[in-house]
């Protein structure tokens, strides 16, 4: 789609200024990516930051923002000594903010993702945010006391059973086989993905605790949707009828990061196990 066409578009906006265009963008970006109010706080404060980043280097319009700012800012993050899930959660909002804007046509949008995708794979970024030991058992008991709610539990075994963040937001309530209301059954959740045409899946055999966990979750709370299997399987606190997103479940273990003063973020849960993905059948 031409840029003459695209909506919201710079072209199509030629009177916006760059701070009315930008503002724009940042809401537009948060509708797709965020629902609670904490996702929705952190990822506008993450925005904010990076906007005053280039304010601090006089940075008034889009053909002014390169590559190379980005790459700078992220690692001034790094400097900080910042916790690998923040600075994990903030490349994730640079690199969906900078999606919305190159489905717009923003310039230098694309030049942009290209760099936060290329940083992603650097060396000393997946250093700090993935070569992690795998928490020890004591340690998964310690944050696992400190979870309250019945939903959160249940994200904290998938999470620990190897189905990463961006796999749990798409689960849906078909995606778990097994006896809900048996004490014994162990339940299995299958999750997949689509790349290049082909569905890759894995499935994840929960033990004992595990599957009366997710069972307690569904059994209680979600009771009116199991003969749905479409609905999602891990829903926002504040939209019921709508799937928890990846920015929601990093805050989420950051809370419990913070509760039991434990490093605690979903890649590292994630290497209590490991899944497997094979093409689909």
């Amino acid at each position: 789609m031409s840029a003459e066409t695209q909506p919201g578009s710079v072209i199509e906006n030629p009177g916006k200024s760059f701070h009315d265009q930008w503002s724009q963008a940042k809401q537009t970006s948060i509708s797709q990516h965020c629902k609670s109010p904490n996702s929705i706080a952190a990822y506008e404060g993450d925005i904010d930051l990076f906007r005053k980043y280039l304010l601090a280097r006089k940075v008034e319009g889009w053909d002014q923002l390169t590559p190379e700012m980005i790459s700078d800012f992220l690692g001034y993050q790094k400097s900080l000594d910042l916790s690998p899930s923040t600075i994990r959660r903030r490349l994730a909002t640079l690199r969906g903010f900078f999606s919305v804007l190159e489905r717009q046509e923003y310039p230098s949008a694309s030049e942009c993702s290209e760099v936060l995708d290329s940083i992603r794979r650097q060396p000393t970024i997946k250093d700090h945010l993935y070569r992690e030991s795998p928490p020890t058992d004591n340690e998964l008991t310690l944050i696992y006391a400190k979870i309250i709610l019945t939903r959160d539990k249940a994200l904290f075994r998938l999470l620990t059973n190897g189905i990463g963040p961006e796999f749990v937001a798409n689960l849906k309530i078909g995606d778990v086989e097994g006896q809900l209301y048996s004490s014994t059954s162990l339940l299995k959740v299958t999750s997949s993905y689509h790349t290049h045409g082909r569905i890759w899946s894995a499935k994840a055999i929960f033990d004992q605790e595990s599957s009366q966990d997710l069972k307690t979750y569904l059994t209680q709370e979600r009771d009116r949707d199991l003969r749905n299997p479409g609905a999602p399987l891990i829903t926002s606190l504040y939209l019921k009828d709508q799937s928890i997103t990846r920015p929601g479940i990093w805050l989420i273990t950051q809370g419990w990061e913070k509760e039991s003063q434990i490093p605690c973020n979903p890649h590292r849960l994630n290497k209590h196990a490991c899944l497997i993905y094979a093409p689909a059948a």
